[in-house]
């Protein structure tokens, strides 16, 4: 099986550090980040036509992002880590700007790295995370101090060669297609169970309340 999107080198090679960075403040642990950019970049990779111009490209990786990050926490439930752990795992400092930016929400985070890094609209970044309308009003020094810390997120020397090297790998040995496939419906699935548990406690009370009321 061979990578079929076109120009996936120069694509992996343009948005690899800013995918790193997302998947960092989204997951906060670097070997969870990493696994998150080569699902990433693994979805990206079977698409076999271009999109119609630069901004579709990058709003459909960074979508791509956020679903992943969003999926490593229904497969498991995950705890931040201790400052001093995290510190000692990541290949950056650590700031204090960039801890309390660990500390937001996941969606706050990830509209901060659109609109304050990146610099997308509010309105193009809400489609990207794709949950409850977040809004920011920051201060153009905490945007600032937010750009920083967002920026000195840096995945390391060779990084990106050694990711395109696993993902060539991975073509090879697998049939990436299906894989993503089989993801996809287990993304679906894990959020239909919630919503399928909502409705059986929700069914479970209201019978109790009918019940209670047939007695009175």
């Amino acid at each position: 099986m061979q990578i079929s999107y076109p120009s996936f080198d120069q694509l992996l090679t343009r948005q690899f550090p800013d995918i790193y960075r997302l998947c960092v403040l989204l997951t906060a642990g670097p070997a969870d980040a990493w696994q998150a950019a080569f699902q990433t970049f693994l979805y990206m990779g079977t698409r076999q036509e271009p999109f119609e111009n630069s901004e579709a490209e990058q709003d459909a990786l960074f979508g791509w992002c956020v679903r992943t990050c969003t999926d490593y926490y229904y497969r498991k439930i995950h705890r931040r880590p201790k400052r001093d752990v995290f510190s000692k795992k990541a290949p950056f400092a650590v700031s204090d700007s960039l801890w309390e930016l660990f500390c937001l929400p996941f969606h706050k985070k990830a509209a901060v790295f659109f609109t304050c890094y990146l610099g997308f609209t509010p309105e193009r970044a809400q489609k990207l995370i794709n949950g409850g309308k977040i809004k920011l009003s920051p201060t153009e020094t905490e945007a600032a101090q937010w750009y920083e810390a967002i920026a000195s997120i840096f995945p390391g020397d060779d990084a990106g060669e050694q990711l395109s090297s696993e993902i060539y790998l991975r073509f090879e040995e697998r049939n990436v297609p299906l894989e993503n496939r089989l993801r996809s419906i287990r993304f679906w699935w894990d959020r239909a169970v919630i919503w399928l548990a909502a409705a059986i406690i929700i069914l479970f009370a209201a019978a109790a309340w009918y019940t209670a009321g047939i007695g009175v």
